[in-house]
Formats: structure tokens, C-alpha cells, sequence
């Protein structure tokens, strides 16, 4: 998108307004995003080379560049918080009655054999012809919790992922269970261009020189 006239004058002048910043964080959010898909696109190529290689790893550092842009400009940006998104993944493995953490699961393969609430979900065994008797195994699901901050300036929202320990930090903020969490690239003429965003970000970084408005 042509760069609008009223903010390359508020540039000139120090001055980031919200709408401004709320649409730098777009440009470089969806430009990531445009990066991630070509990741997955070459990740699923019918033919690997080191041509495709050299693509990735350009793609990976550009898309991490962007994405920690924008990362360092909503940390300015607390007062814009609104909530925090939690995403819970299931992760679900099989523990062997061979394995050390066989016996530390004894209460769980109880619980589970009782009806009782349990990480065990599974239960089973068969007959191992090498070791010449029934292996019993159990399968464990453990669930990961990932954690947003979820900020919401001028026409556009935007999510920061954080550690679990960083959740200290805003005990008053309400957490909110998503089921899914998709996101999308964008067509790039679409966008402020890249040179634009980064002297936002110069300036948003610069102590006493940008200002939010």
C-alpha cells in the first residue's frame, strides 16, 4: 500500500500515532505469516536440494526478523492489552512396562483401571516373540498449555506468545481458552513497505524520540 502522506509527515516529526503503529504491527505480522507459508510449501516440496535448503533458511531468519519487530513494539504497548489467550495442545505416547517411568505411573494405571481420572487413557500388552513375554504398555496424554498476550490498537488485534512464568505479570488480565488459533499471510501490496515499518520501529525504540499517541 502507498504509504499515506499524514505518516510520513507524523514521522518527521517523532510522533507514532496509534492507527501508524497499529499498521506497521499488521505489515510485519502478515509478512511473517507470508514467510511461514512459503516454509511449509518448500517443507512439502516432491524434491529436497540445497537450493530448497538455502530458501528455508532465508525464509526462517526473515520471518523471525519480523516477527521480533513487532514483538518489540507491543512490549511497548501494555496499556493496549486486553486479554491473554491460552491454546492447550494434546500430546499423547506410549510408556513400555521396560521403562523407567513405568513404575512412576503405578497410581495413574490405578486410577484408569478404576474409572478414576488419569493421564493413562490406554491400556494394553502383547507378546514380544524376542523377549519371550507379554509387554504391557499404557498410553500417556499430557496436555501443553501455550500462553498470548492479546492487544487489540486502532482497526487490527495482535497476539505476543509468553511463558508460562510470564503470567506473573498480568495476574489481572483474564485468560481466555481458545480452541484454535489460525492465521494468515497477506498480499503485500497490501502493506506498509518494509523501509516504512522499520523506521517506525527505530523510532518506537528510540527512548524519547517515539511517542504513541
Amino acid at each position: 500500500m502507498r504509504t499515506p502522506k499524514e505518516y510520513v509527515e507524523n514521522l518527521r516529526g517523532g510522533m507514532v500515532t496509534e492507527t501508524m503503529l497499529s499498521d506497521v504491527l499488521y505489515s510485519y505480522s502478515k509478512r511473517a505469516k507470508n514467510y511461514r507459508d512459503r516454509i511449509r510449501q518448500y517443507n512439502h516440496a516432491d524434491r529436497w536440494n540445497g537450493y530448497l535448503t538455502n530458501n528455508i533458511i532465508h525464509c526462517e531468519e526473515t520471518m523471525q526478523a519480523y516477527y521480533g519487530k513487532k514483538s518489540d513494539i507491543l512490549k511497548q504497548c501494555d496499556d493496549k492489552i486486553t486479554g491473554i489467550h491460552r491454546l492447550t495442545f494434546e500430546n499423547r505416547r506410549r510408556v513400555y512396562d521396560y521403562n523407567k517411568e513405568w513404575r512412576l505411573l503405578e497410581q495413574e494405571r490405578e486410577n484408569y483401571e478404576a474409572n478414576k481420572p488419569s493421564k493413562v487413557v490406554w491400556m494394553n500388552q502383547y507378546y514380544d516373540h524376542t523377549k519371550k513375554r507379554y509387554i504391557e504398555f499404557c498410553d500417556v496424554m499430557q496436555y501443553e498449555h501455550r500462553y498470548f498476550l492479546y492487544y487489540e490498537l486502532g482497526q487490527h488485534s495482535f497476539h505476543r506468545p509468553i511463558e508460562t512464568a510470564d503470567l506473573e505479570r498480568y495476574k489481572g488480565v483474564e485468560i481466555v481458552e481458545l480452541q484454535e488459533l489460525t492465521t494468515y499471510g497477506e498480499d503485500i501490496s497490501d502493506l506498509l513497505s518494509i523501509q516504512f515499518c522499520d523506521k517506525v520501529w527505530k523510532c518506537v525504540m528510540s527512548k524519547g524520540e517515539g511517542k504513541t499517541n
